[in-house]
């Protein structure tokens, strides 16, 4: 996250790997159905949160950001939703961006080599 970081472009580089992977736009329902069903949508929005907290300092920072990182543990997952089986947070500092994304393990359990793929997809197309 330098001085040339766009925030938009890395939504839009989400957006497309998202558009990319129909895994991304699954939800599962099991309520009121005589069996569970999994739903791909054609798209989807995403839960995509961006924070300025340039001006804090960077103990203030460090303190907010680790609050953030175990509220986002912490959140349930909306499975009815269409957009909330992962949730994206976006902060900048006073010297660059940091990221979060919370998904939930039905949709990566045990892959760690696709979600690194998906990091690595995502920093190719920025």
């Amino acid at each position: 996250g330098g001085p040339n970081f766009s925030a938009s472009l890395y939504k839009q580089c989400w957006e497309a790997i998202i558009a990319a992977n129909s895994i991304f736009r699954t939800r599962f329902i099991w309520e009121a159905v005589s069996r569970p069903l999994q739903v791909v949508e054609k798209s989807i929005v995403l839960n995509w949160t961006e924070i300025d907290w340039s001006e804090k300092t960077a103990a203030v920072f460090d303190q907010d950001w680790k609050a953030l990182l175990l509220a986002e543990r912490q959140a349930p997952i909306d499975f009815t939703n269409r957009s909330s089986l992962m949730r994206f947070h976006l902060v900048r500092s006073s010297t660059r961006y940091y990221f979060a994304w919370t998904h939930h393990h039905i949709l990566l359990d045990g892959t760690v080599k696709a979600s690194s793929f998906v990091v690595t997809d995502s920093n190719s197309k920025f």
